[in-house]
């Protein structure tokens, strides 16, 4: 491949109390991806995706490895309200987290739906148009 082919990627190093680092790839890479990354000393450390980004003025190392697995958007978002609240660094936040195979939103749908005030069945009745 070219070197116009690299893509350069935003990552948060799971577990890791560090800022994000940009890493290099010949693929592309959806955000909340999982991979594989190598710094120095430490090898196999799993990262995510966070976003692609311009090609930065330092030299990059590759990512190592795409894993296949994904953090889903609600993870994300409670990590970032975690990141917030906390004033955390993102890897350290994502450390505790899980990722999965593959990522699929499904409704779910109650038998019996519980007795419900006027407000709250206005509430339901908003909801479920909008999905």
């Amino acid at each position: 491949m070219q070197r116009s082919d690299i893509r350069y990627y935003e990552l948060a190093i799971c577990g890791l109390y560090l800022d994000n680092l940009t890493f290099h790839s010949f693929d592309e890479i959806k955000p909340l991806t999982q991979v594989l990354v190598d710094l120095k000393t430490k090898k196999n450390l799993k990262a995510i995706v966070l976003k692609e980004c311009q090609k930065p003025d330092f030299k990059t190392v590759e990512i190592k490895e795409i894993t296949g697995y994904f953090l889903t958007p609600l993870q994300f978002e409670l990590v970032n309200f975690i990141v917030y609240y906390y004033a955390s660094k993102l890897g350290f936040v994502l450390g505790f987290f899980e990722t999965s195979p593959k990522y699929e939103c499904q409704k779910m749908f109650f038998k019996d739906t519980p007795k419900l005030s006027n407000q709250q069945q206005n509430a339901l009745s908003f909801l479920q148009k909008e999905n």
